[in-house]
């Protein structure tokens, strides 16, 4: 009997429509389908690309015998669906829930990694040393640059589910 390889995702979250209920809610829903190993604290940022009330982030590390496609697909996706989330053409519009892949297998999947704080700052909590590939600073150090220039709140108020 072989075991069962289990790939290692972190996933991050946003959500400015009720974010506090939303992203509680969207972690209690891939906890009933992957193993959550660790969820960041939360964080609120502002809205960028488009005005809207702040967003509330954060990042969560799991475990799924899932591949990157089947993960989204299977899982991400329709949890969105199921919290009503709608797609416009403003792809930086209001939103309740917003899931995306950034780190699969020690693989940054998702450049905004480096280059936004919503995902840097969350994300730097779970994978401190994760090494930017060109300049080779750790995502903690990027983390602590863009807070310097931006507007990152830790709100320790939020309970996330661990």
């Amino acid at each position: 009997m072989s075991a069962q390889i289990l790939n290692k995702v972190v996933i991050s979250l946003g959500s400015n429509i009720e974010p506090q209920q939303n992203i509680c809610q969207a972690i209690q829903a891939i906890q009933k389908q992957c193993k959550v190993k660790r969820v960041s604290s939360a964080w609120e940022t502002r809205s960028e690309g488009a005005k809207g009330p702040n967003f509330f982030n954060a990042a969560l590390l799991l475990e799924t015998p899932l591949h990157l496609g089947e993960l989204k697909r299977t899982i991400l996706k329709p949890i969105e669906n199921e919290m009503a989330r709608v797609r416009t053409a403003d792809k930086n519009a209001p939103r309740t829930i917003d899931l995306d892949i950034i780190v699969f297998n020690g693989d940054v999947v998702d450049q905004n990694v480096w280059e936004r704080v919503f995902v840097a700052v969350p994300l730097a909590e779970i994978l401190p040393e994760l090494v930017h590939p060109e300049t080779k600073e750790t995502l903690s150090e990027v983390a602590l640059r863009l807070k310097k220039r931006s507007f990152a709140i830790r709100r320790p108020d939020i309970c996330l589910p661990k």
